[in-house]
């Protein structure tokens, strides 16, 4: 399991489907679930895929929207990854995910195991 702390617009952008590939600097780490954690906030997911590479080689291999969805080039995600980690010289990975669901979800289910279960299967999402 990954535990990937994030900030606040980060976990809204996962949260609502816009954003499925997480960025880190350095090499991949074992793992195939991932966490995403902003505050008391927490969303789970599988990790469907890892890429390693320089930042360049992953924004141009990958859809850079899927990485910072707020960016409208390139350039603009790179410039946006550059302010979160000083430098973009560095190895990163890249981890697609999947199937999240909410933590908050799963704190507020109450009554039978059959409610958990159907309460889980209708509030997946879908996010490649």
């Amino acid at each position: 399991m990954l535990l990937f702390i994030v900030k606040k617009e980060v976990f809204e952008w996962i949260k609502a489907g816009r954003k499925t590939i997480e960025l880190r600097k350095g090499i991949a780490r074992a793992g195939d679930q991932a966490v995403f954690q902003c505050g008391r906030n927490i969303l789970r997911g599988k990790i469907v895929k890892k890429d390693e590479g320089s930042l360049a080689t992953l924004l141009q291999s990958l859809n850079f929207k899927h990485i910072i969805p707020a960016a409208s080039s390139v350039e603009e995600a790179t410039a946006y990854i550059n302010r979160l980690y000083g430098s973009t010289e560095e190895c990163f990975t890249a981890c697609a995910s999947t199937s999240l669901l909410s933590g908050q979800l799963i704190s507020r289910i109450q009554g039978p195991l059959e409610s958990f279960v159907e309460l889980l299967r209708k509030s997946y999402l879908n996010i490649v």
